[in-house]
């Protein structure tokens, strides 16, 4: 295509090239997209029999230096270029943080928030004061909803979360943020379960310094394996309504009724009693917030965000530059 790139198709009837109607009469070419000579190429002119190496008819223009080919046959074919399912793909030839669109494993085709410089990192869950309410029905948290974005709110969508983490094997990674503390939870293995059983979540054990709130040891229930819940579909084993009304009203999974990073959101520092705690005055509206491990703090910010798990040995584990990268997730 040496001289058709980006030129406007032409036939008989309508000649759209500057040459008017050369290529199509005098060279019987066919329709084509001509350049600026006639075009170097037409893969659609008259066939001429043993010729060689002019301009008339079926012929192909191997380069600048004007030679031409007549085949006897030729063919034109078409792949669809494959879009990366989730960041880590994107990562490998990209180095800057934004919002991609991936296409999962369903073939929904999503925009998500990648974490390039943390290595690759897709985020399934952010939670932002800018007003997205999370206080949804099941059936809207089924699919995706929010903005994408560094200081946004999103969710992917349980449906895309079950396709996402059902071919490969996933790890994840929770950014909680309140005022002046940042800290993080990784877990090795996570998975969610299909429409049948309700989401299910299922996790390895926690490592960081956030806690394992999905695994949490003081609970007699734990999260890890629990349904997911809304206000309008409750599957938690505590009374009924009493995780997502108490906890902030948006959709979690529920089995300790002690986190959920869907919940509401407090912005003013007049609602806490220890900003350095995160600790609130004592139920400003009677809704805790964002929760992790309990009640008793919240967060401002929260994010989820996950990486094949094959691609996790491979990730900096510099102390230093995760911390940096978690204060500057909390700044904006």
């Amino acid at each position: 295509m040496y001289d058709s790139n980006n030129r406007n198709f032409s036939t008989v009837d309508s000649i759209n090239n500057h040459n008017n109607s050369d290529c199509l009469l005098r060279y019987q070419r066919g329709g084509w997209w001509f350049g600026s000579f006639c075009a170097y190429e037409s893969l659609n002119g008259i066939y001429v029999p043993k010729t060689w190496g002019t301009w008339i008819g079926f012929c192909w223009n191997l380069g600048p230096n004007d030679s031409y080919i007549n085949p006897t046959q030729s063919r034109m074919m078409l792949r669809k270029q494959a879009m990366p399912k989730d960041c880590s793909e994107i990562y490998q030839s990209s180095t800057i943080d934004g919002v991609y669109a991936i296409q999962l494993p369903n073939n929904n085709v999503v925009n998500v928030f990648c974490d390039i410089t943390g290595g690759g990192w897709t985020v399934i869950q952010s939670r932002a004061p800018d007003g997205i309410d999370f206080n949804r029905t099941y059936d809207e948290y089924k699919s995706n909803f929010g903005n994408p974005g560094i200081n946004s709110s999103f969710w992917l969508g349980l449906e895309n979360l079950h396709s996402l983490t059902l071919d490969s094997s996933y790890s994840l990674k929770i950014d909680l943020c309140c005022h002046n503390i940042s800290k993080s939870e990784t877990y090795v293995y996570f998975y969610v379960a299909d429409s049948a059983v309700k989401y299910r979540i299922n996790v390895s054990n926690g490592t960081g310094a956030a806690g394992d709130g999905l695994n949490n040891p003081a609970n007699t229930y734990t999260d890890n394996g629990a349904p997911f819940s809304t206000f309008d579909n409750y599957n938690s084993q505590f009374p009924v309504g009493a995780c997502t009304s108490f906890r902030g009203y948006g959709g979690w999974w529920f089995g300790s009724c002690s986190n959920n990073l869907n919940g509401y959101i407090y912005t003013n520092p007049a609602d806490y009693s220890d900003l350095n705690q995160c600790h609130l005055v004592a139920s400003p509206t009677n809704v805790p917030g964002i929760t992790w491990m309990g009640a008793s703090a919240v967060s401002t910010k929260a994010r989820m965000k996950v990486i094949p798990y094959s691609q996790l040995p491979f990730l900096v584990r510099d102390p230093t530059f995760e911390n940096e990268q978690l204060a500057a997730f909390c700044s904006f």
